[in-house]
């Protein structure tokens, strides 16, 4: 499947919920909807990248959501990781309602936007493949289309991966060890399903929020919506099993996440920072 695994990793990070708590016009949102996350992107303890995340509530029951990953210049010759993306997310019925993204990744391009209306989202592409995953890329490309295409849908029943992040993190309760839920999804605009177990309940000392804090320990995956998942381990199927550590309180901030990525192999993004800021 072709997909911004990077994208995947931060956005995985906070979709670990499920609830139908909604945030209505008269209630206060929650401190957490206007926030900056700083993530380092680690691999065998050497700082490779690093991911900044800000979202802002607008006065119309949204939320503006922008993101930008880069990878330093020391693996760039290796696996080149750069770009931004972002949403438009409603807070108040808790749907997509705008996403895009513009990123480089490895063999990669993405240039995608996403609006969802009611029974369709509208999808436009431009995606190319180079012939090495490092940057500079040379002039050979093996592929380059553009496309633009109505996925029908019923209703609002999926949400974009950051729409999807959101949606989860105000559910409204905190989640049951060994729990598993199930959120439809569209990654590259096709139609996924994104697995979240509950793993455990633990404690770690988050350097970022300068203690130690009660953490969760969930795990999720993609996969396409016809697979069915297969023996014992719910994740034997899924595409880019993601582990992530997120905090057992009202803000439920995600501190440290673990996968495998092609080329470099296992990662791990680390907050680094972590802002809410205040509304006027």
């Amino acid at each position: 499947m072709k997909k911004t695994i990077m994208k995947y990793l931060i956005i995985a990070l906070a979709v670990t919920f499920s609830g139908s708590g909604i945030v209505s016009q008269e209630q206060k949102v929650p401190d957490f909807f206007n926030e900056v996350m700083k993530f380092r992107i680690d691999m065998k303890g050497f700082q490779i990248g690093s991911i900044l995340m800000r979202t802002k509530v607008a006065n119309d029951n949204h939320i503006q959501i922008n993101a930008s990953i880069y990878s330093f210049k020391s693996i760039q010759g290796l696996y080149y990781v750069r770009g931004t993306f972002g949403a438009v997310w409603n807070y108040k019925s808790r749907r997509s309602y705008l996403a895009w993204e513009d990123v480089y990744q490895g063999y990669q391009y993405q240039q995608r936007s996403y609006k969802f209306l009611y029974n369709k989202v509208d999808i436009k592409k431009r995606e190319k493949e180079f012939s090495e995953a490092g940057y500079p890329h040379s002039g050979k490309i093996k592929r380059d289309k553009t496309k633009e295409k109505t996925l029908a849908v019923k209703g609002y029943e999926y949400n974009d991966l950051l729409g999807a992040f959101y949606y989860m993190r105000t559910g409204g309760k905190s989640p049951e060890i060994g729990s598993v839920t199930k959120l439809k999804v569209l990654p590259a605009g096709q139609k996924k399903i994104m697995y979240i177990k509950v793993i455990e309940k633990t404690t770690m000392y988050v350097k970022s929020l300068k203690e130690k804090r009660s953490v969760f320990h969930i795990r999720t995956g993609i996969i396409d919506e016809k697979e069915k998942m297969g023996g014992g381990d719910i994740f034997i199927s899924t595409d880019t099993p993601v582990d992530i550590f997120i905090t057992d309180d009202e803000d439920f901030i995600p501190v440290l996440m673990y996968t495998k990525v092609p080329v470099l192999g296992k990662v791990e993004v680390i907050l680094d920072e972590y802002q809410q800021v205040k509304s006027n």
